[in-house]
């Protein structure tokens, strides 16, 4: 939950997912699958396997592929208030 509306950013290696939080008292339950995380070109996640890094942030910039021509892209923003709050954050797989 956040205190006020923001947009949350999970990062994993280099794709990344924007969640929109709404402000207030109330837990939201967030649920992504691999294809709504999206790398620099928009090229979704191609699945769960080999996964190094797993990150939380309230903006990311992403770049393009090594040696890829084009300007880094930033998704998400500056967070406003106070920090959000997690609780039962688990990682859970569908076969």
């Amino acid at each position: 939950r956040a205190a006020e509306s923001n947009r949350l950013v999970l990062v994993i290696d280099d794709f990344a997912a924007e969640v929109e939080l709404t402000g207030g008292s109330d837990w939201q339950n967030i649920q992504l699958k691999a294809e709504d995380f999206q790398n620099w070109n928009g090229d979704p996640l191609p699945g769960w396997d080999g996964i190094r890094q797993l990150k939380i942030t309230p903006a990311e910039r992403l770049q393009p592929a090594r040696r890829g021509k084009g300007k880094s892209r930033i998704v998400g923003k500056n967070w406003r208030g106070p920090a959000p709050e997690f609780r039962e954050l688990r990682w859970k797989t569908t076969p």
